[in-house]
């Protein structure tokens, strides 16, 4: 077989496909590939990915390096036959590398490709059994080249994914060495986690990594350019020192790569709360990265503990895989060896959901290809203020910040805005998001305690407002620089007012005063709000105004006199140019992450519907129900939109094991020029008519079970 016998479509991985990531372990060698391939196209996928090189391979390999499963009966070609009968049947293949670990043999014989500690101690993985290789090695920077090779030269695969391609804390002598040569400074001291060095640790990685898959899209693409090249990437995270000291720059990668890849799944070895919305997070942030570039979120069905023959409950299956759908992406289901029938799952509670989903999505798939999102509200992903605030104001970034974010997400997320997310570093006079592009595109930005902003960064926002735009900014947003250092004062001049002092307050409140002139109509049995954790006092007028803490909790001492209660307020408002800025100088996002208390929620959604004037969707299906919004352009030069529900209604904040179904839900969706809307899920046309002058359609979803599409013609 030559890499010339299977004809390509150009470009295939820039439509819509449904991707299984098959983790061939050393065992299925001996897997029924007719069987294999024939579930794949069953369950609706049109993609499927297998061993490629690494680790361990599949095939008979002419390299020595390479270490061939010893499973594999003699003289057999599992890649080989995989590839050949995925594309009898229409499937796509893509080879998965990892060359991020080898084994002791190749380490004894050649030490110095292998990742070591500052003491001169290889690093090890897999209880020791795995040696971590050095992205500057030569098993990665030379032989990862001649295993495509060897494959390409035998297979016509469709492209590459590799894992674990970033840094996994190497300091041997060759990083070291070379670092010094491009820093032009000394490596860091033992035990030195200062944020100049680690800064430039961070810098001198990313820069490896980077030029690394520079390399690997070259080389592919100069076999044939339609070949899809793609690296694991952590646009968003929880472990922020871990996304900093491994080299992920999200910018260069998205730069490099034909496809951004993204792991997102739920898992209980994570920080609790559990983060449900991570898989449409990472689409909402991926897309905003390069005009059309294609966006796959890898879920792993396993993993639910780390492990990797625990499967994920049937309902947080779907929610993923729709949530993906549903943002732009594309989905990519990994399993732990091969599906049921074959080498079988020893957990197979989920697969149904999985052919459900993915059959639903091929069938429907004219309606997933190029999205645009009509949101108009986006929320600023701020990667400096996580990864520097917490060197600053001594807390944890996830604290400071992560959950800042998160809890600013889920109120729009659980209000029904729809919403973008845009990355910090692409906000700028040079940068994708200019202060133009920005007014242009959307009417509210959110600054979730962006605390590290730079001159630069300020001039575009407040910029922006001088445009007309609109800002919600909360906790300390531009308190400090791009690095992290405090500022004298505000960083945004649109804010209206600077910061007298910050300081951490624990038992304090937010006094509530007329909710209904105060724009919050969800406030007028709502007397006050708690508030912990750091507030900004200023000199400004406003509303919610402090109280200060009730320092003895004990239930006969819980009061304070009307003298006690204060002036300074928790929230701002002020007026710039054509457009105005909010300000709730204290984390309402953490509040409401953590708590989970409504009022909080409330705050944010009012305030930000308060700031869009008409809403774009009304409806009174519950927080539970996540609803996305998209226009789609159509075959006749004219346009449709397209309205995702995905029910989560059961989670309870754990993984969704099974879905609570829901019965009627009513939307008015602002969508001008439509006139009729169709559930795809039912398969029947729902009864609808024209609000708003023509602007809108409100209509009724009789029911809701895991998740609907609805298509506005």
């Amino acid at each position: 077989m030559t890499a010339q016998s299977h004809k390509r479509d150009l470009d295939f991985w820039r439509g819509p496909f449904r991707a299984i990531h098959t983790n061939i372990r050393k065992i299925d060698a001996t897997l029924d590939v007719e069987r294999y391939v024939g579930w794949a196209v069953d369950a609706g996928a049109n993609v499927v990915m297998c061993g490629g090189g690494g680790i361990v391979c599949f095939y008979p390999t002419a390299l020595p390096y390479q270490r061939v499963s010893e499973f594999l009966p003699p003289g057999r070609d599992l890649l080989g036959e995989i590839v050949e009968r995925a594309h009898a049947r229409g499937l796509r293949v893509l080879a998965r590398m990892d060359v991020s670990k080898h084994y002791r043999s190749l380490y004894e014989a050649h030490p110095d490709w292998f990742a070591h500690d500052r003491t001169g101690e290889p690093l090890r993985v897999g209880d020791g059994q795995l040696y971590v290789t050095c992205p500057n090695g030569s098993y990665r920077q030379r032989c990862t080249f001649e295993i495509m090779g060897e494959i390409l030269d035998r297979y016509p695969v469709d492209g590459f994914f590799f894992n674990a391609f970033p840094f996994q804390g190497c300091e041997c002598p060759a990083c070291r060495q070379r670092f010094e040569a491009e820093m032009g400074r000394p490596y860091p001291a033992a035990g030195s986690r200062d944020d100049a060095a680690w800064r430039a640790i961070a810098t001198f990685r990313s820069g490896v990594i980077s030029e690394l898959a520079t390399r690997v899209r070259d080389f592919l693409h100069a076999r044939d350019p339609h070949l899809m090249t793609s690296v694991d990437f952590h646009l968003t995270t929880d472990r922020p020192a871990h996304q900093r000291e491994s080299g992920f720059d999200n910018l260069a990668l998205s730069d490099i790569v034909d496809v951004i890849t993204v792991e997102a799944h739920v898992t209980l070895n994570r920080p609790y709360p559990q983060w449900p919305y991570w898989a449409g997070e990472q689409c909402r942030l991926a897309r905003t990265f390069r005009e059309n570039q294609p966006i796959t979120i890898l879920l792993s069905y396993f993993d639910i503990q780390g492990s990797r023959r625990s499967g994920q409950p049937p309902g947080q299956v779907a929610y993923d895989i729709m949530q993906i759908a549903a943002n732009g992406g594309q989905p990519w289901v990994a399993l732990s060896g091969t599906p049921e029938g074959v080498g079988g799952q020893d957990d197979r509670r989920a697969l149904p959901a999985l052919q459900e989903t993915y059959r639903f999505l091929a069938k429907h798939e004219a309606y997933h290809r190029d999205l645009e999102s009509a949101a108009q509200v986006a929320v600023i992903y701020s990667r400096p203020s996580f990864e520097w605030l917490g060197h600053q104001v001594k807390q944890p970034p996830e604290r400071q910040w992560v959950h800042a974010y998160r809890g600013c997400y889920a109120a729009l997320v659980e209000d029904h805005v729809p919403f973008d997310v845009l990355y910090h570093e692409h906000i700028g006079p040079h940068e994708r998001w200019t202060a133009e592009r920005l007014a242009e595109r959307y009417r509210v930005l959110v600054l979730p305690d962006v605390f590290c902003l730079s001159d630069q960064d300020a001039a575009t926002l407040d910029a922006y407002v001088a445009l007309g735009g609109f800002l919600l900014c909360t906790g300390e947003t531009g308190l400090g620089d791009r690095l992290g250092a405090p500022r004298a004062g505000a960083a945004l001049q649109s804010l209206g007012v600077a910061p007298v002092r910050s300081r951490n307050v624990r038992g304090a409140y937010l006094r509530v005063r007329d909710a209904a002139a105060s724009g919050l109509p969800r406030f007028e049995d709502v007397g006050v709000l708690a508030l912990n954790g750091p507030f900004v006092y200023t000199a400004a007028a406003g509303t919610l105004c402090f109280i200060p803490p009730v320092l003895n909790n004990t239930p006969e001492f819980a009061f304070w006199r009307p003298e006690d209660e204060t002036d300074v307020p928790g929230l701002i408002r002020s007026r710039y140019g054509n457009g105005s800025a909010v300000w709730l100088p204290w984390l309402v996002g953490e509040s409401y992450w953590l708590l989970r208390h409504a009022p909080y929620g409330y705050l944010i959604g009012d305030l930000v519907r308060n700031l869009l004037g008409d809403l774009p969707i009304e409806t009174d299906a519950p927080p539970s129900v996540q609803i996305t919004l998209h226009r789609q352009r159509t075959d006749a030069g004219g346009h449709r939109f397209v309205l995702h529900l995905i029910n989560g209604t059961g989670r309870e904040s754990r993984a969704l094991e099974q879905v609570i179904p829901l019965g009627a839900i009513r939307l008015r969706v602002a969508a001008p020029g439509v006139r009729s809307a169709r559930s795809l899920v039912l398969e029947k046309d729902l009864e609808c008519h024209v609000a708003g002058d023509g602007t809108a359609l409100a209509f009724t979803l009789p029911r809701l079970d895991a998740y609907d599409v609805v298509v506005l013609e």
